[in-house]
């Protein structure tokens, strides 16, 4: 259990760091010299969260954020994609975050717990050691998109695409293949 523990709290170390590092100011603070948040909007509010099955209990709504954040990244989705939105879905503090009424909620906590198995078991004697620790995320798979490539596309050049195993036709330009699964 506590392996396991160990992995989450990896996985969310590295998605809020990734987060905060990409949200990094880059010039002077937004909304004039007092520093305060653009068109008079107050600051984010983070809710204390509620119903966390996947992540540990004790992480704060800041932290949550931070992970929700990668997951929006890895899958290319909008939080409206898992959580059930108030009657305005631009509006992030209508919605219901607890319900687990969306099957990509659910979907989204048994695919945490496979990326958390995978890193858990996963052989430490198969290539380079990683660097923070975690070897595979949400990105590895998905890859921006919320349906992970399960295969090679067909296309010139693939193993059963047309140009055969030989490649593409003598002069076209060279595609570069994609990687294998891991799986």
């Amino acid at each position: 259990m506590t392996r396991g523990l160990a992995s989450v709290a990896a996985l969310v170390w590295l998605g809020v760091s990734a987060t905060v590092a990409a949200q990094a100011p880059q010039g002077p603070p937004p909304g004039g010299p007092q520093g305060g948040p653009p068109g008079g909007r107050p600051p984010m509010n983070f809710p204390t969260p509620k119903n966390l099955q996947g992540l540990p209990k004790e992480m704060d709504g800041r932290a949550v954020a931070g992970v929700m954040r990668t997951f929006t990244q890895a899958l290319g989705v909008r939080c409206v994609y898992c959580h059930v939105p108030g009657a305005n879905e631009q509006d992030l503090s209508t919605y219901d975050f607890a319900s687990d009424e969306k099957a990509n909620k659910k979907e989204a906590r048994s695919m945490l717990k496979f990326t958390m198995s995978l890193n858990r078991d996963f052989p430490t004697d198969v290539g380079d050691p990683p660097a923070a620790g975690t070897r595979v995320t949400c990105w590895t798979c998905h890859r921006g998109d919320k349906e992970p490539q399960t295969r090679r596309p067909d296309q010139p050049g693939a193993p059963g695409g047309a140009g055969g195993p030989t490649g593409p036709p003598q002069g076209a330009p060279q595609a570069q293949p994609p990687r294998p699964p891991l799986f």
